[in-house]
């Protein structure tokens, strides 16, 4: 995971997150749909679908939990300041009223 980019991270989150709705979806509409005593193996599609939903759900919450340590890194780093600006260079005029230069 340390590996990952940012974007890699929010997109594999969202990926999961989708994954889980489409397997609750199919879901119920495995049980609404056609469970019933002469459907029994929807009943048992709709399980797996539910189960693969809760799979997936629980990774996207585990994945959350690993991104949000980078976002506060992240912004502590940013409230250390401004980027440094370079000195201007020296002058010879400068250097010789310093008496570095004759």
């Amino acid at each position: 995971m340390a590996d990952k980019t940012d974007e890699e991270l929010i997109g594999l989150v969202n990926a999961n997150a989708l994954r889980a709705c489409g397997g609750f979806g199919m879901a119920y509409v495995a049980w609404k749909g056609f469970a019933g005593p002469e459907w029994a193996i929807f009943g048992y599609v709709a399980a797996c679908c539910a189960v693969g939903g809760a799979i997936r759900t629980v990774k996207a919450v585990f994945n959350m939990i690993r991104f949000i340590p980078r976002i506060g890194k992240r912004a502590r780093f940013k409230s250390k300041g401004v980027d440094p600006k370079a000195d201007a260079m020296a002058q010879s005029s400068d250097l010789k009223k310093r008496g570095l230069m004759k």
